[in-house]
C-alpha cells in the first residue's frame, strides 16, 4: 500500500495540503524567549492535523505465518491470466487440466525471501508510521485483514461507505446553511421594501389630503363673489390637476407594494429551500 513509511506520508500531505512541520517548528524555535510573542502567535505543533486525504485504511495482518501463506500460494494460469490462491481461492475440481498448468507468478517479489523482507521492513517502520497517522482527525481507519477476502472488502468498502454519507451530510449543511442566508437576506429585503411601500402610501395619502385642499381653496379663489357662481373650466382643470399628482403617488406606492410582495415571495421560497436541506 501507499503511504508505506511516514516521509512518504509526510511529502504526500505536503502536496495535499502544504502541511510541513519542520518549518512550523523552525519558527518555534527561532522565537524570541526574552519577548517572546503572544499567545496564539506561534504554530501550536501538537495540534490534532487536518489532511488533504479523507481516510487511510489500515490493514491489520499481525500473523507473519498467515502473511507468508498468502503471499506464496498464489498461481496463475497462464492460459487466461487468472490469478488463483492455492488455499484461499482454489482453481475448480470441475477442470482438472487447470491444476496442473498453473504456475508460480514469475514476480520473484512473490517469493518466500521476498515476502519475508518486506515483512520485516514494514515492521520496522509501522509503528512511526502509525503514529504520524494518529495526529490526523479520524484519518487512520484499522480494517481486520485476517478474515477471507470477501470480509475484508466488505470492512473496507463499509469505511468508504461511512465517508460518502458523511461528505453528503456535509454538503447537505452547507447548502442548508446557504439557503438559510439567502432566505435571511430576502427577508431583509422584503422587510425593506414594505417600509418604502408603507412610505409611499403615507406620502400618496398626505398628497391627497394637500390637493383636495388646494382644490377647495382655488375653488373659492375661482368663484365670482357677486354672483357666487364658479369658474367651471378653471375648476375642471384643477381637479384635473389634483387627480394626476394623486394616481401617480398611488402609482408609486403600488410599485413599491409590489416589489415588497416579490421579495417576501422569495423570502418565504429560499426559508423552504432552507427547511428541505435540513431534513
Amino acid at each position: 500500500g501507499f503511504p508505506r513509511t511516514r516521509r512518504q506520508s509526510e511529502l504526500l500531505e505536503a502536496a495535499l495540503t502544504g502541511l510541513d512541520l519542520a518549518s512550523e517548528a523552525a519558527v518555534v524555535a527561532a522565537a524570541s524567549v526574552i519577548a517572546p510573542p503572544p499567545p496564539g502567535a506561534l504554530p501550536q505543533m501538537q495540534r490534532p492535523l487536518l489532511s488533504g486525504l479523507d481516510a487511510v485504511l489500515v490493514l491489520g495482518l499481525t500473523d507473519e505465518a498467515a502473511a507468508l501463506k498468502r503471499a506464496v500460494g498464489c498461481r496463475v494460469d497462464p492460459a487466461t491470466g487468472r490469478v488463483y490462491h492455492l488455499e484461499f481461492d482454489p482453481p475448480p475440481a470441475g477442470d482438472p487440466g487447470l491444476s496442473a498448468r498453473l504456475v508460480e507468478p514469475p514476480d520473484a517479489s512473490n517469493s518466500a525471501v521476498q515476502v519475508q523482507r518486506r515483512l520485516a521492513a514494514y515492521a520496522s517502520q509501522a509503528a512511526e508510521l502509525d503514529e504520524w497517522l494518529k495526529r490526523f482527525l479520524k484519518l487512520r481507519r484499522p480494517v481486520d485483514g485476517f478474515g477471507p477476502k470477501g470480509e475484508v472488502l466488505a470492512s473496507a468498502g463499509d469505511v468508504a461507505e461511512g465517508l460518502l454519507r458523511a461528505k453528503a451530510a456535509v454538503a447537505s449543511a452547507r447548502g442548508a446553511a446557504e439557503a438559510a442566508q439567502k432566505a435571511r437576506c430576502s427577508a431583509e429585503e422584503a422587510v425593506e421594501f414594505a417600509s418604502l411601500a408603507a412610505g409611499h402610501a403615507e406620502a400618496a395619502a398626505r398628497e391627497l389630503l394637500v390637493a383636495k385642499k388646494a382644490e377647495l381653496a382655488a375653488a373659492a379663489l375661482l368663484t365670482d363673489p357677486k354672483s357666487k357662481v364658479q369658474d367651471t373650466a378653471a375648476t375642471e382643470v384643477l381637479k384635473a390637476q389634483s387627480a394626476a399628482k394623486c394616481a401617480e403617488s398611488l402609482r408609486v406606492c403600488k410599485a413599491a407594494s409590489t416589489e415588497s410582495a416579490e421579495h417576501a415571495e422569495r423570502a418565504r421560497e429560499a426559508a423552504a429551500q432552507a427547511a428541505d436541506a435540513t431534513q
